[in-house]
């Protein structure tokens, strides 16, 4: 294991605009999602982080030049399919750059536009993951996708799979009276289902912590990111 660890930040600065479950990616102009991305870059230089990789959808409204702006960090340019749930677009987003980071390697997962001030990764330990947990009522909990650690790229690519599985299949999945009848209603009368199956609206941070739960992956959690943002649904200081 390199001592070493990388830091992937997702992102997309210039947005392609559509419409979002709970969001609209029009209340944070591209101007500022950039000088934001940069603050995110320079908080993980002060803190002696070397290897950075950004993985940004922007498509085809990436502006030439900016790359400069980001340095030292690496970006890798995507133009993925933007989904309604954000949180699918992302996956698919970490899914397509994985590969590019080192193997063997630590990795620290940010949102772009977030401030990191600590270092994650050495309190991990022996773990797989290191998460946030938010628990709800009714045995169903969420974990913080704005930052996680994960042990190498190689679990990270499995549970990336997995998570995304876990999205889509949620909905045919019987956790009670309401959703039995649903699924019978709908085998039986189709023409009267309109869930979207293609894009569904299960958040990332149920399905992850579903999938951790699940396949029983070593999660350390913690109550303290030491991370702070702009919140893109709401537009005000977020911190975890």
């Amino acid at each position: 294991m390199s001592e070493k660890p990388a830091v992937l930040i997702s992102s997309a600065i210039f947005p392609n605009v559509g419409t979002l479950y709970g969001a609209d990616p029009k209340l944070i102009e591209p101007e500022l999602r950039l000088e934001q991305t940069k603050a995110t870059v320079n908080s993980l230089v002060q803190l002696g982080y070397e290897t950075i990789y950004i993985a940004d959808n922007s498509g085809p409204n990436w502006r030439a030049g900016t790359e400069e702006c980001l340095a030292p960090a690496t970006v890798l340019r995507f133009d993925h399919l933007q989904f309604s749930n954000k949180g699918i677009s992302e996956l698919y987003l970490l899914q397509a750059a994985l590969p590019q980071l080192p193997p063997n390697t630590r990795i620290i997962k940010v949102s772009g536009r977030y401030v990191l001030k600590r270092r994650l990764h050495q309190e991990l330990g022996s773990a797989d993951f290191l998460f946030k947990l938010y628990k709800r009522f009714r045995n169903r909990s969420y974990v913080s996708t704005v930052a996680y650690v994960v042990r190498d790229k190689a679990i990270y690519e499995i549970f990336v799979e997995q998570s995304l599985r876990e999205l889509f299949a949620y909905a045919v999945r019987v956790v009670g009276f309401r959703s039995l009848f649903r699924i019978v209603r709908n085998s039986v009368a189709p023409q009267y289902d309109h869930y979207p199956y293609h894009d569904p609206g299960t958040s990332v941070e149920l399905a992850m912590w579903r999938v951790l739960r699940i396949h029983r992956y070593r999660v350390l959690y913690i109550d303290q990111l030491g991370i702070e943002g702009i919140s893109g649904v709401y537009r005000r200081v977020h911190t975890e």
